[in-house]
């Protein structure tokens, strides 16, 4: 009796219907507010190229006293004007492909290629959140050496073995780290951080828990802050040392649009492989834009083939230039021991 093969019953259109366009919505990123769907940024992913400049409109300034009314008939205003800017953003084409033998379907008893398949969204959900995280890194190491470090407050110990409570996470320290915000600080929503750290927070009874009626837990709060734990949240230095990166964000910090990949999702038959047992690949496709908001993307290391930026390409300073005061950045950063 023939075997049916996913390549057999695999219908690119339906597929693409029910793997989700935008599986980032799954992400403890997305379900927060820290990123948002833009559907200007969308179009720009599909508009080809690698570069896209993004126009801005600037606040309109309040630091000029307004003008005062009088009775003269000579007397004349003169207005304001609003200005604009650009940020430079950079569109990532991703692609990846997954490979399974017939036998392993036989050996298995169950096809490990329809697990791939089912896996797929939360394969890319983790991809889109750990980019996330590594534009976070390079926007710390850009605001560290070109901004004197006006978003960060680090209280770690900078002596290897002398640790104490001051260096670990502290109210007072997330509380100096909202006001990297000045008089906006009450926009920092939603705090990022290791499950180390948020094991420390717990052990001092520092979370809320926001339950639904029937008592599971929905999320967690700090100090009106929600929290979001990830262990891919960025550490530095090795053993009891380490350092742990929080990151506190305001609402649509990063942006995101999605591009249109000519296949987005196909199987490969390669009946010859498995010495003549057959092989099938999986291969899925992505078209990203994602971008923080108030920053130029440099481009000024973008590593072989120098086409998409690399997770290490995202976390170079060199790779970010702020545009905009720091107050219109809804970004902190905050330095801890565990």
């Amino acid at each position: 009796m023939a075997n049916t093969e996913l390549s057999d019953i695999f219908v690119p259109e339906v597929f693409a219907s029910y793997q989700m366009n935008d599986s980032t919505e799954s992400t403890a990123f997305s379900q927060s507010g820290i990123v948002y769907a833009s559907p200007e940024l969308s179009a720009r992913a599909n508009s080809g190229g690698m570069l896209t400049t993004i126009p801005f409109w600037n606040d309109l300034d309040a630091s000029v006293e307004p003008n005062y009314s009088n009775t003269t008939y000579t007397d004349v205003a003169s207005p304001q004007k609003i200005t604009s800017g650009e940020m430079t953003a950079r569109i990532s084409y991703l692609n990846e492909g997954f490979s399974s033998s017939d036998l392993n379907k036989e050996l298995a008893g169950s096809d490990p290629m329809q697990r791939i398949a089912a896996r797929l969204d939360a394969y890319w959900a983790r991809q889109f959140q750990r980019r996330i995280l590594a534009i976070a890194v390079g926007l710390y190491n850009d605001n560290v050496a070109a901004n004197g470090g006006d978003m960060v407050v680090d209280i770690s110990s900078t002596t290897p073995g002398t640790i104490v409570a001051a260096n670990r996470f502290t109210s007072d320290g997330f509380v100096d780290a909202q006001y990297t915000m000045g008089d906006r600080a009450g926009g920092l929503n939603v705090l990022a951080v290791h499950s180390i750290v948020a094991k420390k927070m717990a052990k001092d009874q520092l979370i809320e828990y926001v339950k639904d009626a029937d008592g599971k837990i929905l999320y967690s709060m700090y100090m009106g802050s929600r929290i979001v734990i990830d262990d891919g949240m960025p550490t530095f230095g090795t053993g009891v040392d380490r350092k742990y990166l929080c990151i506190l964000f305001g609402p649509n910090a990063i942006g995101y649009g999605t591009g249109s990949p000519k296949t987005p999702a196909e199987v490969q038959r390669y009946p010859e492989r498995g010495n003549g047992g057959g092989v099938e690949v999986l291969w899925s496709r992505k078209t990203w834009l994602i971008h923080p908001k108030g920053y130029d993307f440099k481009s000024a290391t973008v590593t072989a083939p120098g086409l998409s930026p690399t997770w290490a390409d995202l976390q170079l300073a060199t790779n970010w230039e702020r545009k905009l005061d720091r107050k219109d950045v809804p970004l902190s950063f905050f330095v801890v021991n565990a």
